[in-house]
């Protein structure tokens, strides 16, 4: 049986596990692995403050390697 994260917990993983070679599969069944060298971000006004949403995972240390997050549909440690 899966154990259930809490809600917003997956975003404290991702950002601990930037450094870490990860393996994932988009939504159009492309299959992706190498290093997750870092996280995009947008800013959004949230309740009248300056919030970052993660929007993309940066892979290989290459800035224009990137994979928008609502295309991905599993990702996992390797």
């Amino acid at each position: 049986m899966m154990k259930k994260t809490i809600r917003g917990q997956w975003i404290d993983e991702l950002v601990s596990n930037v450094g870490q070679f990860i393996k994932l599969e988009t939504s159009d069944g492309m299959e992706r692995e190498g290093r997750l060298s870092g996280l995009k971000s947008r800013t959004i006004k949230w309740d009248g403050k300056d919030v970052e949403i993660i929007c993309e995972l940066e892979l290989n240390g290459d800035p224009y390697d990137s994979v928008p997050l609502d295309r991905i549909t599993v990702l996992e440690l390797i």
